[in-house]
């Protein structure tokens, strides 16, 4: 196996790892409650109180980013399974049989 094999296996088995963790019921609620606990961190912050709303911004936007990070992740294995795809059907194409 080439290291690029070796790698895309790896990879493999994390996009299906964190495709298990964004289809867990736990976490898609656990990220739903720590967003909605954020938004009304930062609409119930009182106008002289600026640094709570900045604050729950700055965690709104490194959840997000965690969120984002987690569907990288699962979008590259779905890259690796549509390059494996092509590459079977290519294969099959080449080991058929020419028509005469």
């Amino acid at each position: 196996m080439t290291d690029e094999e070796l790698k895309e296996e790896q990879d493999l088995a994390r996009a299906r790892q964190v495709q298990q963790l964004l289809e867990d019921p736990i976490i898609v609620q656990a990220f739903a409650d720590v967003r909605d606990r954020l938004t009304q961190q930062m609409i119930n912050a009182p106008m002289g109180d600026p640094s709570l709303i900045v604050g729950s911004h700055a965690q709104l936007q490194a959840l997000t980013q965690v969120e984002q990070q987690l569907q990288r992740a699962m979008e590259t294995g779905k890259l690796i399974l549509e390059k494996e795809e092509q590459r079977l059907e290519m294969e099959s194409f080449l080991d058929e049989d020419p028509v005469e």
